[in-house]
């Protein structure tokens, strides 16, 4: 049983792999003309195998198994003076040894546009569909300001289908003063029947101060409407913001902001408003090692109980160390915790629900010569959470192999 559903798995998915690490291949081998091509094709293939410790996140019947993970995928580029596009498509497999009922297939691509010139002005496109299950791994390809957060919680991680889009307007006025207006639209639907389904339609306002030849000072407005599949009304949020970025500079980066944030409860009259912070920074403590924090929370509908509102916080911090041109280190971990408005119904009784989960991982990377275009990888990750209805842990270790060409 457990040699045939991974047999299954890697027949389909290497041989989907090999085709499109020749496709990129043949691709990439095109004849040298005097100047660059403004295309750019690669083909990207990883395979994995990972132990799960607890497969169902259960708090005491814990059942263990092994899955191997493989993904194809292409990526296309097209750059020239004042346009950029950009897009990309992926296929990715996960089969259990002992547990097909979890096997998945997921699938995906992102597509993105610009135009114009940032001294100027720039306009900006994107849309993505995403089937995913665990992790969303290429939702950091769109970065829309309409994303969900729901499924950040490993707790309510399901199969689930992801839409998004959007633009963005930016207009430089002079040396000292920028303005950035953006919309996007996010559609996230369960797969599994366990959770609701989120539409969220996003407007951001975003203007940046110049205030030193380093630094410039911000101003953000945030507003969206919130949107569940069971629930009559939406729900409004807003939020203003005034924070700090840095400009031009080599070893610190930093984009923050704090203000204020208000949510309008759906289907009632309640109002919600709290302290509000964004923030992300890095700082390249070295030639070779870099460390990055990013914090922020907010308010949404929950994917968990009709018309429930959870304030969540995010704070995710990592450190990548280059040991050599071909050896990297790198050790992250995420605190995420959700807070629920409206008590809910836990074992026939009324309870305040507060989820508070920790997740770290640690993975060591090497590239092989000559080209360092193959690169194997073993890691391992920690994740608990802390909630009043469900506690438990899970271990993960795997290693595999990623191929770019």
């Amino acid at each position: 049983m457990r040699r045939s559903h991974l047999v299954k798995g890697i027949r389909t998915t290497i041989a989907g792999g090999v085709a499109v690490a020749l496709a990129g291949s043949a691709l990439g081998q095109s004849e040298p003309v005097n100047e660059p091509s403004p295309w750019k094709l690669s083909a990207l293939l990883d395979l994995g195998g990972v132990y799960d410790s607890n497969i169902d996140r259960d708090a005491s019947n814990e059942k263990d198994d092994f899955f191997f993970d493989a993904g194809v995928g292409v990526r296309a580029v097209y750059s020239v003076p004042d346009f950029d596009a950009s897009g990309l498509g992926f296929a990715h497999q996960r089969a259990y040894a002992e547990t097909s009922r979890k096997n998945f297939s997921g699938f995906g691509e992102v597509l993105k546009l610009s135009y114009g010139a940032p001294e100027d002005l720039v306009f900006g496109v994107y849309q993505s569909f995403r089937r995913v299950e665990d992790v969303d791994a290429y939702g950091e390809e769109v970065a829309g300001i309409a994303s969900h957060d729901a499924f950040l919680n490993a707790d309510v991680r399901r199969e689930r289908d992801i839409c998004e889009a959007g633009g963005t307007v930016g207009a430089a006025f002079g040396d000292k003063r920028d303005l950035k207006v953006g919309y996007g639209f996010n559609q996230t639907e369960d797969r599994s029947g366990n959770l609701l389904d989120i539409t969220t339609h996003a407007a951001q306002i975003e203007g940046a101060q110049r205030l030193t030849d380093r630094s410039a000072g911000l101003f953000t407005l945030l507003g969206s409407l919130q949107e569940s599949e069971n629930v009559d009304d939406m729900g409004v949020y807003k939020a203003a913001r005034l924070g700090l970025t840095t400009r031009r500079t080599d070893r610190i980066t930093l984009k923050a902001g704090a203000g204020y944030q208000v949510f309008d409860h759906p289907d009632s009259s309640e109002v919600s408003d709290a302290f509000h912070y964004d923030g992300q920074a890095s700082w390249r403590a070295t030639d070779k090692t870099v460390l990055r924090l990013s914090a922020r929370n907010g308010v949404q509908l929950s994917s968990l109980y009709d018309g429930n509102v959870v304030d969540f916080t995010v704070i995710r911090l990592g450190v990548t160390t280059q040991m050599t041109d071909a050896f990297a280190l790198s050790l992250s971990g995420v605190y995420r915790v959700d807070d629920y408005h409206d008590p809910v119904v836990f074992e026939s009784n009324t309870v305040h629900r507060r989820d508070e989960g920790i997740a770290a991982v640690f993975r060591v990377d090497y590239a092989l010569p000559p080209k360092q275009n193959l690169r194997v990888f073993a890691e391992v990750s920690q994740e608990t959470m802390d909630s009043t209805t469900r506690d438990y842990a899970v271990t993960r270790a795997g290693a595999g192999v990623q191929l770019r060409l």
